[in-house]
């Protein structure tokens, strides 16, 4: 079960998506990250267009605030993305989070944004925190 204190949903593209669920990528690099970005506390993952769902969960295992160089040295493997695509995404950044997954799950069945809609989620940008309703909603549909 999921506790809306805790809860963060985190928006990620579905190149990414998969290859957690792989266990390829054991690290997911931010920019920005809120108050409880935690370890143990638990993500919900929502994978971006074209897919556009909830698909799954993991835990915070740790968060870790590094160089953006220490990210290129360093955790690029476990981040499942090169130098390149890294220094675009930090443009300007000198440091970014690492947010390390633990206990990853996909589930068996996706919850739809179409359906989210219905108790008005807008999937973010980044990140958010789930309401009482959304967690619910994720429980009742996906964690069967």
């Amino acid at each position: 079960m999921f506790y809306q204190s805790k809860t963060i949903i985190l928006s990620i593209k579905p190149v990414f998506v998969q290859e957690i669920y792989n266990k390829n990528k054991l690290v997911e690099l931010r920019k920005k990250i809120g108050k409880k970005f935690i370890s143990g506390n638990k993500i919900i993952i929502y994978s971006t267009s074209p897919v556009k769902a909830i698909t799954g969960q993991a835990l915070i295992a740790k968060i870790e605030r590094v160089s953006v160089d220490n990210i290129i040295g360093q955790h690029l493997e476990n981040a499942c993305i090169d130098e390149k695509a890294c220094r675009a995404y930090f443009n300007g950044s000198d440091f970014g989070f690492l947010i390390w997954l633990e206990d990853v799950f996909e589930f068996e069945n996706a919850l739809p944004l179409l359906e989210l809609k219905s108790i008005n989620f807008f999937a973010p940008q980044s990140f958010a925190y789930a309401s009482d309703t959304l967690i619910k909603k994720v429980n009742e549909k996906c964690l069967l």
